[in-house]
């Protein structure tokens, strides 16, 4: 039998509180059923029976076809939640369509996935769901044919987050299920009889209290999606606090999608009951100026951002500030980040370790000659720097010169080329972050540069001729060429060191790819006057 468990918090401590109020009421109602006297244990069923619903394709074809009584084509659903109580703990155990009588709220993030984590054999795993934390978010579900080990899996947990696993209990937990999966909710495949569920109940919160996965998968539980309503809101006033006191070097602004980024040509800020206003670039500094309109402290869930043409068409949906702040706070003695609307929190251990790794990198990553670039003016845009860089270093200009590519979007290849095969990307300001970005697009053009060869050739055709001897049409030796991150920071400011977090972890993630292809890879801190 196929069961499927839900651990509600401390704070739930009522069996009817586990159900959603609106669930039992109307007409498709759940109906309270009372188990019998021979159940050992504490506990409540909720059934809804006979949730007659017209098929989803019935409104598609229905206009298009003589069907006979059409009103009479019902699909029928009958779903049961049972709630019970276990070492004074609630659990729910879902079958049908109950899950969504359960208010999510409320259900202990992640009890599924510590379950499984703590009692599936490292060598029989069958099937993850991971995701990175960045700008672009990339979403990944593997299904292995047969059991096998995480490598199995080719994931990154410094860049990804592992959301769900399945696999099958080792020799020694085996009484706990033949197969367990788990997200928030635990899944199990179980021949445990219904008397003896509040029995399973306590073996899955044992399992679940266990800490045997941080021997088992060291590299789990680094970055966690905050779930707690009640500190996400404590969060969301620390951002509203900072945007009041209008701090521009805790908070920076990414959009969440870049799809459109090479298209955008400015960004419309709009504050209710506040004039809409255009602004070039998404800079955390633009949006303080805006919002002195404003006569209340600004909120972060009103204020609006949309990218788009010269002419004012939108090419992005209409996004809240909070959907593209990007802000690292200490709370209680623990770090959290905002990025892609949502907080995650950072195990201490795991910015210790980033930090050093970066700490060992920065020898032969920063680029210490303070000639390499010239300096950028305080109000100067990133497009007129690159002009004026070009020119004053006898480098080729490629900004927003981008590349088509078959099978993928136009790729920018750099923004400055040097003459001793240096490709430059620069980002104006680390608070404009979009620097996860600037970082995947410098290990995307590498890797374009390596393997195809009208990408080469496209790159070669760019430059005048005197400079075309450094591209290679038919393949690069690749130890001749550096990928090079340009950031602006104030003389303050020490790269890598200030970078922000994800980006730190950003940064190490696309370092590895790009110099596994053989190329350099430099960090340069333009200085701003």
């Amino acid at each position: 039998m196929r069961l499927t468990f839900y651990l509600f918090k401390q704070s739930i401590k009522s069996l009817e509180d586990a159900i959603k109020a609106n669930k039992l009421k109307g007409d498709s109602a759940y109906e309270p059923i009372e188990l019998k006297d021979s159940v050992p244990f504490e506990g409540r069923g909720f059934l809804q029976r006979n949730r007659a619903q017209p098929p989803h394709w019935l409104e598609y074809i229905g206009p298009h076809c003589n069907i006979e009584n059409a009103d009479e084509l019902k699909n029928v659903t009958n779903s049961f939640l049972l709630v019970l109580r276990a070492e004074d703990r609630v659990f729910g155990v879902s079958a049908g369509f109950a899950f969504t009588a359960i208010d999510r709220r409320l259900i202990e993030p992640d009890f599924g996935l510590k379950v499984t984590l703590n009692s599936v054999a490292t060598d029989q795993l069958r099937a993850l769901q991971c995701r990175n934390v960045d700008v672009t978010t990339v979403q990944k579900h593997m299904v292995a044919s047969k059991v096998g080990e995480m490598a199995l899996f080719d994931v990154d947990f410094y860049q990804e987050l592992l959301a769900r696993l399945e696999g099958v209990p080792g020799k020694k937990d085996r009484s706990l299920a033949k197969s367990v999966s788990g997200a928030d909710s635990c899944t199990i495949i179980s021949d445990v009889p219904f008397v003896k569920l509040a029995s399973k109940c306590k073996q899955l919160l044992s399992y679940y209290r266990k800490t045997r996965y941080k021997k088992a998968f060291p590299y789990i539980g680094h970055v966690r999606p905050v779930k707690s309503e009640a500190l996400i809101g404590q969060l969301d006033e620390c951002l509203k606090k900072a945007i009041a006191d209008r701090d521009a070097e805790a908070v920076s602004l990414a959009l969440p999608d870049i799809a459109a980024v090479g298209a955008i040509e400015g960004f419309a800020l709009k504050y209710p009951h506040v004039e809409e206003c255009r602004i070039d670039e998404l800079d955390v500094e633009e949006i303080y100026k805006y919002t002195e309109r404003v006569a209340e402290p600004p909120d972060p869930l009103k204020l609006t951002v949309t990218g788009v043409r010269s002419n004012g068409d939108p090419l992005t949906s209409r996004l809240t500030l909070r959907d593209c702040a990007v802000y690292q706070v200490s709370f209680d003695d623990q770090t959290y980040v905002l990025t892609l609307g949502k907080w995650y929190e950072i195990e201490p251990d795991y910015v210790k370790d980033v930090d050093r790794r970066l700490a060992a990198q920065k020898p032969e990553l920063v680029i210490s000659d303070a000639g390499f670039l010239p300096p950028i003016g305080r109000t100067q845009s990133e497009g007129a720097y690159n002009t004026k860089a070009a020119a004053s270093a006898g480098y080729v200009c490629m900004d927003k010169n981008c590349a088509p590519i078959d099978g993928v979007s136009r790729i920018e290849v750099c923004d400055l080329l040097s003459t001793s095969g240096d490709f430059i990307h620069v980002k104006r300001k680390t608070r404009s972050a979009t620097l996860s970005h600037l970082f995947q697009q410098g290990s995307i053009s590498a890797t374009l540069f390596y393997d195809h060869q009208p990408y080469r050739r496209f790159i070669r055709d760019q430059l005048p001729p005197k400079m075309r001897r450094l591209i290679t049409v038919d393949g690069p030796t690749a130890s001749k060429f550096r990928v090079v991150y340009a950031i602006t920071a104030g003389k303050n400011k020490a790269l890598p060191e200030d970078l922000p977090f994800f980006s730190k972890v950003a940064i190490l993630y696309h370092d590895r790819i790009i110099r596994r292809m053989g190329f350099r890879v430099g960090l340069y801190h333009i200085p701003i006057v």
